[in-house]
């Protein structure tokens, strides 16, 4: 079904796509910028993974630095192919925990740092906006408005379902100690400041450099995009493709993108190509984490295949 969906969001695409344009684009484009794309991802992906490890030790994981850099690039790269956008979450937290409890923890520090980059993004786009209001039209800013109700409303409705007594005693026995063990960790973050404000704070410098390389991504295909309306429609379609009616994404971003920059006056075929671009850069900047599968690293060291 997701194949089926995003074969036909993509040919919608194609119908709406100057084809003879695209390709002016990418052939008078500037490698220099594409370079920086791919330098400003790579970069983000080292800072997002020294912001896991730290997730990880609060929740005492023990896993070594070359572990979670090799997980964390793992999981980005495979982000990129899997049918979900979660796949690769799955994966990183099995590359650093075996099972049982301790991948319990692993798995809820993976969850951490999903929701709050989410949260990252979207407070830099609030953060950015006063700086060029003028270059974001009122409905990007509207969208962004309701993705960020949309993130308290599911933040909050997450916290008291965790938190009441009445859904525990919904859960099955056998798996009461697996969110027992989830639930720990995310306890211990709640009550360390420090913690919290270093996270907080490597999640915006991550986020930062994800925008920027989009900045850059647009700028390799002779768009010149304003940071600040990047900074705002990139968190709204990040939250659209986390629907899961397509694989990995295609299709359900590049039409967002489309739709969201279209309000600014981009083409569908700048838009399009521009999405294309963003993906072409993450998978470059990602394929430590390719390496690492073939030579093996999906496993942790010392773990039987067993």
């Amino acid at each position: 079904m997701r194949l089926a969906v995003t074969a036909l969001l993509l040919g919608l695409l194609a119908t709406q796509i100057d084809w003879e344009l695209a390709v002016r684009r990418v052939r008078d484009g500037d490698p220099a910028w594409l370079v920086a794309a791919i330098a400003a991802v790579f970069t983000g992906l080292v800072v997002g993974a020294v912001r896991w490890r730290a997730l990880l030790r609060s929740a005492e994981v023990p896993a070594t630095d070359t572990e979670v850099l090799r997980g964390y690039f793992i999981g980005a790269f495979a982000n990129n192919f899997l049918p979900t956008g979660f796949g690769g979450d799955a994966v990183r937290a099995l590359v650093v925990a075996p099972r049982g409890p301790m991948l319990a923890r692993a798995a809820s520090t993976v969850i951490v740092d999903r929701l709050t980059a989410l949260a990252c993004l979207l407070a830099l786009g609030w953060l950015v906006l006063p700086f060029d209001p003028g270059a974001v039209p009122a409905e990007l800013v509207a969208g962004l408005a309701v993705c960020t109700a949309a993130a308290l409303a599911g933040a909050v409705l997450l916290l008291l379902t965790v938190t009441s007594h009445r859904v525990r005693r919904r859960v099955p026995d056998r798996l009461r100690g697996v969110l027992g063990e989830m639930w720990a960790p995310l306890r211990t973050l709640a009550g360390d400041r420090p913690l919290i404000a270093r996270v907080t704070a490597l999640g915006l410098a991550y986020q930062a450099l994800i925008l920027l390389s989009v900045w850059c991504a647009a700028r390799s295909i002779e768009l010149e995009l304003p940071f600040t309306l990047i900074a705002v429609a990139v968190p709204q379609v990040l939250v659209l493709t986390l629907v899961p009616v397509s694989v990995a994404g295609f299709g359900v971003r590049e039409g967002g993108f489309a739709v969201l920059l279209g309000t600014a006056g981009v083409s569908a075929t700048d838009a399009t190509l521009l999405s294309l671009t963003t993906v072409a850069v993450m998978a470059v900047a990602s394929l430590p984490g390719a390496v690492a599968i073939v030579a093996g690293g999906g496993r942790r060291a010392g773990y039987s295949d067993r």
